[in-house]
């Protein structure tokens, strides 16, 4: 199982599971690593797209793929 990070964001485009803080406290939530323009990257939160202040962060793991 992957580990949160908390520094050094990462450089590369990807879906990651992140921690916000919210008005009920921090949350987990999927969200996007965009890099736009080139060099500026930002955390894209899904489902809204909203860019976040994201506290900690961890690569989405591949999906099931059966026994």
């Amino acid at each position: 199982m992957a580990k949160w990070k908390t520094k050094n964001p990462p450089k590369k485009k990807g879906r990651y599971l992140v921690t916000i803080d919210t008005p009920f406290g921090r949350r987990v939530w999927l969200a996007n690593r965009c890099e736009y323009p080139k060099g500026n990257w930002t955390w894209s939160v899904l489902p809204s797209g909203a860019t976040e202040n994201v506290i900690a962060w961890q690569k989405c793991p591949d999906p099931y793929k059966g026994e």
